[in-house]
């Protein structure tokens, strides 16, 4: 499901929290800082990314995000790794869930992942308002992903007003250096998320819901009453499966 990590202007990176979110999430990286007005994007497949992340942060203070991936639709290839480019603008989008429908079908029927086929939409709303200073409409965009999605929009763009965009902002964590987190994965094994090895050899992993989490539909500030989920699983990874995906990519 991800792990997105967004620094204001001047707030530090904490590798440890990034490396303990790849352990989980460690089906690709991708990292975006805001320097001189500009946008420098980097992707990986190996983890070693965060340190060189980490390493240029701390010359370049500006606004900047981290993405740990692992992949519910489209492929484990570094075409696919976030951040997703917007059309052709200095426009860049982070996700962390698993969009509803069409999005999905759309994705499998073009071998692509639900972020890009969003990334198309997303491009024309954005456009109508070129021409002028708008904040992309944060509230429409909200509606369309739906409370489980996260996003994380950046943009050298003058056209807007702010160079980042949360997107759902009130299901993000805030961690005690200050920076957003869409779920608590960075942790760690135990605290953010756990894992048992079943005896037909399937892994299963879940996350552990934190405070103020609904127990039934895990977002934050519920009052709906939500019947609990069953703990675990919240989702299932099948490792074999992943690990053939792995292997077509390469």
């Amino acid at each position: 499901m991800c792990e997105i990590f967004y620094y204001p202007e001047g707030v530090e990176v904490d590798a440890d929290d990034l490396k303990r979110s790849a352990e989980h999430n460690d089906e690709g990286f991708g990292c975006v800082i805001m320097h001189d007005g500009a946008l420098m994007v980097m992707r990986s497949n190996h983890p070693s990314l965060i340190g060189a992340f980490a390493g240029m942060r701390r010359d370049l203070p500006g606004p900047a995000a981290f993405h740990c991936r692992l992949a519910t639709t489209g492929e484990v290839s570094l075409s696919q790794m976030h951040p997703v480019q917007v059309g052709d603008s200095e426009t860049y989008l982070f996700h962390q869930g698993t969009l509803p429908e069409p999005y999905v079908s759309e994705a499998r029927h073009h071998c692509r992942s639900d972020t890009q086929e969003f990334a198309d939409v997303l491009d024309p709303i954005i456009r109508e308002y070129e021409g002028e200073v708008a904040e992309p409409p944060v509230a429409v965009l909200n509606n369309l992903i739906g409370k489980d999605n996260k996003m994380l929009i950046m943009t050298s763009d003058p056209r807007y007003a702010e160079q980042a965009y949360v997107l759902n902002r009130d299901q993000w964590m805030v961690t005690p250096y200050g920076a957003l987190t869409t779920n608590a994965d960075h942790l760690g094994k135990g605290k953010g998320w756990d894992e048992a090895l079943c005896p037909d050899g399937t892994l299963y992993r879940w996350r552990i819901r934190q405070p103020g989490q609904c127990a039934g539909c895990d977002l934050y500030g519920c009052s709906r009453g939500c019947m609990p989920k069953a703990t675990p699983p919240a989702y299932r990874n099948e490792t074999e499966s992943r690990a053939r995906v792995r292997e077509q990519a390469n």
